[in-house]
């Protein structure tokens, strides 16, 4: 770009989610960094900065607020372009887009999220047409394509067969270890039972985070914890902590647990987050379709150990059995967590924490940096 960068315009329609808190947390560090405004389009009148990020030049479009993508993409592209201001999207547009980051690829999720032989509707279909289209045609269009892990941009190049050597790049999210620290494991059983009393502190804990209870497998982990219950024929001796709210699978989600020896205890709140990415022993995931779930890095900062099946971002960071267990599917994920030796998984807790802490939100902030300067 042609002179100083006078501000960077950042374009997201939703203020929840994990896309949201990524924005969110980059934002902040490019403040803090490039000590420039940070300009907003979008529905997040409730977006959280890092403590001590000024807001600058907020604009907040309540029409846009929710999932209407189309009414986002047009809206958005209606705005006025300034010189020196890097457009920089979060969600499809249809306008002049300097930087576009895909936190994941809306045509694989509704592919993957297919029920099979089932016939979905002419207009489920028309819509995915038509927002496959447009999502094609933003990484045609956009000058760079930042993807968050190596398998996503791989999807897109081999599968969706656009290339666009020196436009697509990878770049991680970051971790803010400040606040998912291991600190809480120093005195385990003391904490347990400080932050939650209701759970058997001896126990193995496994944690589960996410809203979307089939997308990101809650419902098959638990399906395979009981099929592994039901071979075993004996009781197993873990509790599973349960972080999100899916009101569409929430009935399939405490049936499933109630049919459990275990026990499962669901919040809803994520108030105890942060203690519980420190006091849980592994964090388990089987994702369809995935960018690079933040809670990957959060809780290996904090020295859970991440049991996840291969999807998005999950190659980039985990080792196999040195910072943690990447399995074929959701009952290798619990079979695997059930007989992990001790010694075997404090081992990965430390690793994982060395790992995590090569993430960081400055980091990410300045390799955005160099691609806004190289436009």
């Amino acid at each position: 770009m042609k002179g100083d960068i006078r501000a960077v315009r950042h374009y997201l329609n939703n203020s929840v989610g994990g896309l949201a808190r990524c924005a969110e947390y980059l934002i902040g560090a490019q403040i803090q960094l490039a000590q420039r405004p940070c300009e907003f389009y979008g529905p997040a009148s409730d977006v959280r900065l890092l403590p001590g990020t000024p807001r600058r030049a907020y604009q907040s479009i309540k029409s846009v607020s929710g999932l209407n993508q189309w009414k986002f993409a047009l809206q958005s592209s209606w705005q006025r372009s300034f010189d020196n201001v890097i457009r920089h999207y979060h969600n499809f547009g249809l306008g002049s887009i300097d930087v576009f980051t895909a936190h994941g690829l809306y045509s694989q999720h509704w592919q993957a999220n297919r029920v099979p032989g089932q016939k979905n509707s002419p207009m489920s279909l028309a819509q995915f047409r038509a927002l496959s289209a447009l999502e094609k045609h933003v990484f045609r269009q956009a000058r760079v394509v930042v993807f968050l892990a190596t398998e996503v941009r791989n999807y897109v190049e081999q599968e969706m067969n656009i290339r666009r050597p020196g436009h697509f790049i990878v770049i991680p999210p970051g971790v803010d270890g400040a606040i998912y620290n291991s600190a809480v494991r120093h005195d385990v059983l003391l904490n347990r039972k400080k932050f939650f009393p209701g759970q058997d502190p001896r126990s193995r804990w496994l944690l589960f985070v996410g809203n979307d209870y089939k997308g990101k497998g809650l419902l098959r982990l638990l399906e395979g914890l009981k099929e592994i219950e039901r071979s075993n024929n004996e009781k197993t001796t873990v509790d599973v902590l349960v972080f999100g709210n899916d009101r569409a699978n929430s009935a399939r989600a405490s049936a499933l647990a109630r049919s459990l020896s275990v026990k499962v205890c669901f919040f809803e709140s994520d108030a105890s987050l942060r203690a519980a990415y420190g006091l849980s022993d592994i964090l388990m995931m089987d994702s369809l379709s995935e960018g690079f779930p933040l809670v990957l890095l959060e809780s290996m900062s904090a020295g859970c150990v991440p049991f996840v099946t291969r999807f998005g971002g999950v190659p980039d960071v985990v080792q196999h059995e040195v910072n943690g267990h990447i399995c074929a599917n959701a009952v290798d994920v619990i079979f695997q967590a059930l007989s992990a030796p001790d010694s075997r998984l404090q081992s990965m807790s430390k690793q994982a924490v060395e790992t995590a802490r090569q993430y960081t939100w400055r980091k990410t902030a300045e390799e955005y940096e160099a691609v806004y300067r190289s436009l």
